[in-house]
């Protein structure tokens, strides 16, 4: 979605994407802003080096490690 939002948004179109991935969670009003700050984590770096790469392996990596905390805490 981001490479074709750049007509719509201009050079601000990763922050447009941030604040509508933040809005897709809307179902869960109280992670509206972490998921706005992780939407401009995402993808500001899918942006900058024009490779969809990035931003996956930048929430892959992030799930990978809540999911470890988790095994973690619960198995402990």
């Amino acid at each position: 979605m981001l490479p074709r939002m750049r007509t719509a948004f201009g050079r601000a179109d990763w922050i447009a994407n941030a604040v509508l991935f933040g809005a897709y969670h809307l179902h869960q009003p109280w992670s509206i802003p972490t998921a706005t700050l992780s939407g401009l984590l995402f993808a500001y770096p899918t942006k900058r080096f024009r490779s969809a790469w990035l931003g996956i392996l930048i929430h892959s990596s992030q799930s990978i490690f809540f999911t470890a905390l988790l095994i973690r805490l619960v198995l402990k």
